[in-house]
């Protein structure tokens, strides 16, 4: 089993909390592992801390489960942006631009332009404080839901295929802020995978 939160679970604060999940998964039959991880450290130029929890079956389980090692960051934000016109409704308006100020681009709580975004909210789709903004000759936008989505792992029209189905800028923007990010899985799985044909190899 694989599960993913925010890091304050791995924080004094929540400890109990999760020390207790994992007594409840040990005395169901499960070994579990846990660590802070950040999408940036696996291709993803977005800083997003979260805590990544796998538990393995202690019957198929070896106790050599370990999360991936960090890969270098070779894209930058811009990568993952739109090469076509994007759309006037993503720019802000006047009444927008207060939530782009220098006092939120110091403190960290925007990027404008970033090599790195900050991590992704479920306000990401709205015109309204979405944190994460670009700055280009017609002025200054949010990003579209095939960035949105392309900067959590997803292909590239992802996004359109949603609008396409009929879910809203707004709505799809709130779903990329809730996932996970598609790369730290799969290098789970990697490992995970890895795990467990070790432990059948050893047993056949």
């Amino acid at each position: 089993m694989i599960a993913e939160n925010v890091k304050a679970l791995a924080t004094k604060t929540f400890r109990n909390d999760l020390n207790n999940m994992i007594k409840l998964l040990d005395n169901i039959g499960y070994n579990t592992y846990w660590k802070v991880l950040n999408s940036k450290d696996y291709g993803i130029p977005q800083s997003r801390n979260r805590i990544y929890i796998v538990s393995i079956r202690k019957d198929i389980d070896k106790g050599n489960f370990e999360f991936p090692n960090p890969i270098q960051l070779i894209h930058k934000a811009k990568d993952f942006y739109e090469k076509d016109t994007v759309s006037d409704e993503y720019y802000l308006r006047e009444s927008d631009k207060k939530y782009l100020s220098d006092f939120r681009l110091k403190k960290k709580y925007s990027s404008l332009n970033a090599d790195v975004i900050i991590c992704q909210t479920t306000k990401q789709g709205n015109l309204a404080n979405p944190q994460n903004f670009i700055r280009d000759d017609k002025g200054y936008r949010v990003m579209t839901p095939n960035e949105l989505l392309s900067l959590q792992g997803f292909k590239s029209d992802y996004g359109n295929l949603l609008l396409d189905n009929g879910f809203t800028k707004e709505q799809i923007g709130k779903m990329s802020g809730n996932s996970v990010t598609v790369n730290v899985l799969e290098e789970i799985f990697k490992k995970l995978v890895k795990s467990i044909l070790l432990h059948i190899n050893e047993t056949a």
